[in-house]
């Protein structure tokens, strides 16, 4: 964990901390955003309700949502870092550079891809009967750090922080594998996707590393009235990469067939957020 050694910045660090505890008793504590949202249900509805109550508008900015800190809100089971894509992917990313060979070349997200976003997931996803047999690059099928799936999938972090997805045909152990997996993936291993270090690195750290995050919390299961604040520290690449090899912090993908949107969000489980808490509120 980072610690500050400046006291200057002590004193804007708890002068935030005080700022943000302030509006939280003032126009969060006690009070359960289903009963205020109107009719907003969707994922991340409770998210923006927060941040509206906060003073925050939705943006994109690679940046912490409040006075330096990364504001995050209390849900069931795991909380998210980011929705963090690769920088390549096996798959065109563009339609423009799957149909024009000259700027998939030059585009650094399609320069290594051989397939069609479709074609992709029809390779290396799984259907889902209860969708109509659309296929996802999500569940199971998705690698993880702890080694080979069944779909012979596994992500591997690199000696330099970067992660990849890989594929190995001889570890798939699906068995009409052969109807569907072209010839040119059947040796050795094949990257299907890469996330740069430098890239998560920047992504992680401009959110995170600035002064910390600041958790706001409903009760045990997640749901009902808001009744307590959580503060964490600054977060630095090193320490959070060590959780991804570790398999505590991981990609929980929902990456599916006719939706072009990546969803691929970094999480972790509430118990490894609760142990980076510093105070409690």
């Amino acid at each position: 964990m980072v610690t500050f050694e400046n006291d200057q910045l002590k004193q804007e660090r708890e002068l935030a901390k005080q700022r943000i505890k302030t509006l939280f008793d003032k126009n969060v504590r006690g009070r359960d955003p289903s009963q205020h949202r109107g009719a907003s249900s969707h994922d991340g509805s409770d998210g923006h309700w927060l941040q509206i109550q906060f003073g925050l508008k939705a943006d994109s900015n690679n940046a912490p949502d409040i006075f330096g800190f990364e504001l995050k809100t209390g849900s069931k089971g795991k909380t998210t870092f980011g929705d963090w894509s690769a920088d390549q992917y096996l798959f065109f990313s563009h339609v423009r550079c799957q149909s024009s060979t000259r700027l998939a070349t030059r585009c650094a997200k399609c320069s290594t891809a051989q397939f069609g976003r479709s074609e992709f997931l029809r390779i290396f996803g799984t259907p889902n009967p209860k969708k109509q047999n659309r296929y996802s690059w999500s569940g199971e099928v998705f690698p993880k750090v702890s080694g080979w799936n069944q779909c012979g999938q596994k992500l591997v972090v690199e000696i330099d922080g970067s992660v990849r997805a890989l594929y190995s045909f001889e570890e798939d152990k699906r068995e009409n594998k052969n109807s569907f997996v072209p010839k040119e993936l059947r040796n050795g291993q094949v990257t299907t996707a890469l996330w740069q270090a430098a890239t998560l690195r920047k992504r992680l750290e401009s959110k995170f590393k600035v002064l910390g995050w600041v958790k706001c919390l409903r009760n045990s299961n997640g749901t009902g009235p808001y009744t307590s604040l959580v503060f964490g520290g600054p977060i630095d690449y090193s320490q959070w990469i060590k959780l991804v090899k570790s398999g505590e912090v991981f990609l929980d993908s929902g990456m599916y067939d006719g939706n072009i949107r990546p969803y691929q969000c970094w999480r972790a489980s509430n118990s490894v957020w609760d142990s980076l808490i510093e105070e409690k509120y």
